[in-house]
């Protein structure tokens, strides 16, 4: 982790000012309570004109952007800051909604991949399909093999 952090952190602290981080797998070595930090403190460098483009393979990681890209756009149209220290969250970990832009990359049956704008909601936040894919064939798979050891017992 160290590895990972330090060049990050060095690119921060230097004199030049970088006003731009490009990341790939931002996650790498995090464990998921970490990485739900990182996305705010992400939002902090955001939020004091920081440009971010990050690559990740963590739904934590997208989930908590997504939970944090919906409680933003509602505090933005009903001024609701009470909400955010009742989450336990301050107002500098939240983002402009209308500054976050979403991409997937999706495999066709070609063996090709294209890049997909996945459209936020202010209500729902962001349908990232790949993720719910995967979680649902986990779940379905754990049935079935609730279901092949419930019949093995018979």
């Amino acid at each position: 982790m160290i590895n990972e952090i330090a060049p990050f952190m060095l690119a921060l602290a230097d004199s030049k000012g970088y006003n731009r981080l490009i990341i790939d797998e931002i996650e790498a070595s995090l464990h998921p309570k970490k990485q739900l930090e990182l996305v705010r403190f992400l939002n902090r460098l955001s939020n004091k004109g920081i440009k971010l483009i990050l690559s990740t393979h963590s739904d934590t990681f997208a989930s908590k952007v997504n939970n944090l890209f919906i409680l933003s756009t509602y505090i933005m149209q009903n001024k609701g800051c009470d909400l955010v220290k009742k989450l336990g969250l301050e107002k500098e970990d939240l983002m402009d909604p209308d500054k976050l832009y979403v991409y997937e990359f999706v495999n066709q049956s070609n063996g090709h991949s294209i890049v997909k704008e996945i459209a936020g909601d202010g209500s729902t936040g962001f349908q990232f399909d790949l993720f719910t894919d995967s979680a649902m064939h986990l779940y379905n798979e754990a049935l079935e093999i609730g279901e092949l050891l419930q019949n093995d017992k018979s």
